[in-house]
């Protein structure tokens, strides 16, 4: 009896262990899907089943699916999706509104920005979809193989208005098409939240691999110049409009007066507002994370298939939706050959110099110009006085951020981009950056140009570490865009991401034996019981091993970006080699996971700061980088003479208070903690809002911290302090 009440106590516990151990995993997975769905405040949460929540549970990554159709061929002909007719009205579970040539588009669009929605030439209609659920469209393949899949879509932000609903909550169809209801005061409109708009694919219902979870579609903005001309009057243009195009091609040269920059009252010139573009672009699908360059691939059989977009961000309109094979890019050779050789190149003397602080259209808003005062050669130049030279550095490192610039050349041929750059943030390791120009990528090699690290800012024409590139340029107006990639460090980050995430499988796996607390000197018995994991420790040390080796190579030579690849090999290979010292070595494997984890996510950015790009002809000798001993004494000289002078501290405001009578009487004087960027974004709010109001003057201190207490004790304290902790 006793053995039987032993034996049914076992089983009784181990079935409780299954019941808590199920739970707990869907619990995990509805709570993370949930975050993900509510982040943005979307509601799709209330429209996801069960079963389109166990549709983008796939383990499978990018690399395992194409090694599973290593066989199939890259498609040969092109499927267009009909967005109207084509609409799955059975599957989709968003909120959609169709949008015919003729009908009233002003209701849809959220930023006016002196431009208006429109139907992009050909098309009949376009699609607007909310971040509520899926869009889903039935599609014919003729035959069967790999496809990329090109998205149009409006880059500006759209409204989608509610559908009608019958009694059970499905949305009504007339026609085919679903109904809308615009009844004011009824219907309030979805808009989105000027992010970028990201969705996650399906295929017949299920995420073909993971990185389809996740692919980005990026939004585009522009600044919005505000400032006073020489005639004393304020002037608004916007940085991809003719008129700022005109402006600065009229003033040229001149780097230190005629800035379209506004000036605070200490004479620091003020970032411009950023502000959405509305216009329609068309991009293919890639892999947010970087880790493949080229566009993802969808295997499709031939026949019926159900083409699904679900959403995790942002409301957008769509314009095209086409699946085919991308077309496939030359190498540098022929492309030189093809666009005429050696003939082609331009000989001519001019030099044009374009400000990167001009950039006619960004990726995000997070991207705008800094200053930089670790050169004397930046241009412009204060020893005082900010002055904003430069643009990207860490605002611009994360991947598919792009910029985009205009330049105008005096003839068509192949020309030499030199841009005046600086990689300064990580040592030891080079950035990418993709090369379109005109809206293309001329060829294979444009697609991970490099900059190479240099604590000093460098001139160099755009190269891939081998070759410098020329490239071919139409007589006129031109434009250049860099776009952050990761380039060769592509499949490197992409292994060890892999090896990661395996080693942590291998680690839960021994903590279920040993438990939380290990005993280095009992024998667990590892080779008997899991001979699998010593068997894939071994292997993922083999593989850091040789990422390590290939980095080496790319960097040239071994350094702290791989030595942490080393260490984290060698646990594993001891672990896996000598099963006994396992136990002892988990909270060593723990924090060199974690390790590993932080070089991961630190490699992925790609920080770069640019201060002009200069285009000239190939055979010229670059501009000089930085100043001579003497330049550098002298501009050292003039800083330091003038920070005696210089109020560091107050954040100057756009209105002058100079003119208002006894201002230093009764002005509020605020004291934060914050960043300059964070201080100055309340300066402004002072300016538009509390003194417009209330008409009385604030002084705004940026100040270290500590401060306050010996400030107060010694009465010369702020009225308002910001920043202080809570609590």
């Amino acid at each position: 009896m006793t053995s039987f009440n032993r034996t049914f106590k076992r089983v009784l516990a181990m079935l409780m262990l299954l019941v808590i151990t199920f739970t707990g995993l869907c619990a995990g997975t509805l709570e993370a899907l949930a975050s993900v769905e509510n982040r943005y405040n979307s509601d799709s949460l209330v429209r996801t089943s069960l079963d389109e929540i166990k549709s983008v549970l796939t383990s499978t990554s990018y690399s395992e699916y194409l090694l599973s159709y290593n066989d199939a061929n890259m498609a040969t002909g092109k499927i267009v999706v009909d967005l109207v007719n084509g609409l799955d009205a059975v599957d989709t579970t968003a909120t959609v509104n169709v949008v015919k040539n003729g009908d009233d588009l002003s209701k849809y669009l959220v930023d006016k920005n002196d431009a208006a929605l429109h139907i992009p030439e050909g098309v009949d209609a376009i699609l607007l979809c909310g971040d509520d659920g899926k869009v889903s469209f039935k599609i014919t393949v003729p035959a069967s193989g790999l496809y990329n899949i090109n998205v149009g879509y409006f880059t500006g932000n759209v409204a989608v208005y509610n559908n009608v609903v019958d009694e059970d909550g499905k949305t009504v169809y007339e026609n085919g098409l679903p109904q809308v209801n615009y009844e004011s005061g009824k219907n309030n409109p979805t808009v989105g939240n000027y992010a970028a708009i990201e969705r996650y694919v399906l295929i017949d219902g299920k995420v073909p691999y993971t990185e389809a979870r996740s692919v980005e579609l990026n939004r585009t903005w522009n600044d919005l110049y505000t400032f006073t001309n020489s005639k004393g009057e304020t002037v608004q243009m916007y940085s991809d409009s003719q008129e700022f195009k005109d402006f600065v091609k009229a003033h040229y040269g001149d780097y230190e007066l005629n800035r379209p920059f506004d000036n605070d009252a200490n004479g620091n010139e003020l970032k411009p507002e950023k502000v959405l573009v509305n216009e329609w672009t068309d991009t293919y699908v890639y892999d947010s994370t970087g880790y493949f360059n080229d566009p993802l691939c969808f295997y499709l059989s031939e026949g019926e298939h159900i083409l699904s977009f679900q959403a995790v961000r942002e409301t957008v309109a769509l314009s095209s939706i086409v699946l085919e094979a991308a077309e496939t890019l030359p190498t540098y050779a022929e492309y030189y050959e093809a666009m005429g050789g050696d003939a082609k190149k331009y000989k001519g003397d001019a030099q044009v110099i374009v400000q990167a602080e001009y950039a006619t259209t960004v990726s995000e808003r997070t991207i705008y110009q800094l200053n930089n005062r670790s050169s004397v050669f930046s241009q412009p130049q204060d020893p005082a006085l900010i002055r904003l030279n430069m643009i990207g550095g860490d605002k611009w490192k994360y991947v598919g951020q792009w910029i985009e610039w205009e330049v105008e050349v005096p003839e068509e041929g192949f020309y030499s981009i030199i841009p005046r750059s600086l990689q300064s943030y990580y040592s030891g390791v080079y950035v990418s950056r993709k090369v379109m120009i005109n809206g293309e990528v001329p060829f294979q090699e444009a697609g991970f140009v490099r900059f190479n690290y240099s604590s000093e800012w460098v001139t160099e024409p755009l190269h891939n570490g081998e070759t410098e590139f020329m490239f071919y340029l139409n007589k006129g107006v031109n434009t250049i865009r860099l776009e952050v990639v990761l380039g060769d460090m592509a499949s490197i980050l992409s292994r060890v991401n892999n090896s990661l995430t395996k080693i942590n499988a291998y680690y839960r796996k021994i903590l279920m034996i040993t438990g939380t607390e290990p005993d280095e000197y009992r024998d667990y018995r590892f080779e008997r019981l899991i001979p699998d994991v010593l068997k894939g420790l071994r292997e993922q040390a083999a593989e850091l091993y040789a990422v390590s080796k290939e980095l080496a190579t790319l960097m040239g030579g071994k350094g702290s970006h791989s030595a942490t690849l080393d260490r984290v090999a060698n646990v594993c290979e001891r672990m896996g080699q000598y099963p006994s010292t396992i136990a002892g070595y988990m909270s060593t494997l723990k924090s060199y996971s974690a390790s590993l984890g932080t070089w991961l996510a630190d490699t992925q950015n790609q920080p770069l700061g640019i201060d002009y790009i200069c285009v000239q002809a190939p055979e010229a000798e670059a501009p000089q980088a930085e100043p001579g001993f003497f330049a550098s004494l002298w501009g050292g000289i003039e800083k330091f003479v003038m920070s005696f002078f210089s109020d560091y501290d107050s954040l100057g405001s756009s209105e002058d208070l100079s003119n208002i009578e006894n201002a230093e009487d009764y002005a509020i004087e605020v004291w934060t903690v914050t960043s300059r960027d964070q201080a100055q974004i309340v300066r402004n709010l002072v300016d538009d809002s509390f003194a417009t109001t209330y008409g009385l003057p604030v002084v705004v201190k940026l100040v270290a911290g500590g401060t306050l207490l010996p400030a107060t004790l010694a009465g010369t304290g702020p009225d308002v302090y910001m920043g202080a902790a809570q609590g």
